[in-house]
């Protein structure tokens, strides 16, 4: 049985544990919807968890989706405590003034060399957030931050962008990174763009690393749907399922990718 087929079955009830930090895992299965009218907008997100709830999406060049990003962010600010984006295009030269969202403090990884690739992640100027660069190898597009947010003990989330056709030393230097930040005892949450397809489970080494730290895999469809393929390569993992509430996918899309929330 599949590490996906294993998750379904997992997860086939509506909600999973509840903690007061709060992650998902229910799913939707359809392709994205590029419609992208107001009414839409208001209901792409299903935020209501009281505890933390945190959003990932590949974009797929920020600025040019910036004013429709604002306005999801915007809508959902009363549950949406942290948004992570990969592939922002960013470069160092672009400010944050042009990326800024009212209520939101950001925090940044810019590709230095080529072109794509980049983090950003919005975190809620309400919520205490360390940017912890040191857990991150400077090679490896990885974003950690150690969240303190209230009535909850500190926890980090790291946001990944692994791109295509990496060498297989990419998850030896992440597994420096893991370990790093597992050495503090904390829960830890991974999420982001692997390109790693959990459907057709190509890349054994990954699958042995997030079974070796007994590493939990939240999402369970396809998150990029092309005319001619589905593929599972967008993930949440984390140390502690029994503090997920639900994980979700959405069929509204920004880009070729589902946005995340959990």
């Amino acid at each position: 049985m599949s590490i996906v087929e294993n998750l379904k079955n997992k997860n086939s009830r509506e909600n999973c544990h509840k903690s007061e930090n709060g992650i998902c895992a229910n799913s939707l299965s359809s392709k994205p919807n590029c419609n992208r009218n107001k009414h839409y907008q208001k209901n792409c997100l299903n935020l209501k968890c009281k505890g933390f709830n945190a959003v990932c999406l590949n974009v797929r060049h920020i600025l040019s989706k910036f004013d429709e990003l604002k306005n999801i962010i915007t809508i959902n600010n009363k549950y949406l405590d942290l948004f992570g984006l990969v592939e922002t295009f960013l470069k160092p030269d672009i400010n944050n003034e042009q990326c800024k969202v009212p209520g939101y403090k950001i925090f940044r990884k810019d590709r230095q060399c080529k072109d794509g690739g980049g983090l950003l992640v919005y975190v809620k100027d309400s919520i205490a957030v360390k940017n912890r660069s040191d857990l991150s190898i400077n090679t490896l597009e990885t974003l950690w931050l150690e969240v303190e947010f209230p009535k909850s003990k500190p926890f980090f989330i790291c946001t990944i962008y692994r791109p295509p056709n990496s060498p297989q030393s990419w998850i030896d230097l992440f597994e420096e990174e893991f370990n790093a930040a597992l050495s503090e005892n904390k829960e830890i949450i991974l999420m982001g763009d692997f390109n790693i397809d959990l459907i057709k489970i190509e890349n054994k080494k990954w699958i042995n690393f997030i079974n070796n730290f007994n590493l939990q895999q939240q999402i369970c469809t396809a998150t990029r749907i092309c005319d001619k393929s589905e593929t599972l390569i967008d993930h949440i993992y984390t140390t502690n399922p029994e503090n997920i509430v639900h994980c979700h996918v959405s069929s509204y899309a920004l880009s070729d990718h589902t946005i995340l929330y959990a």
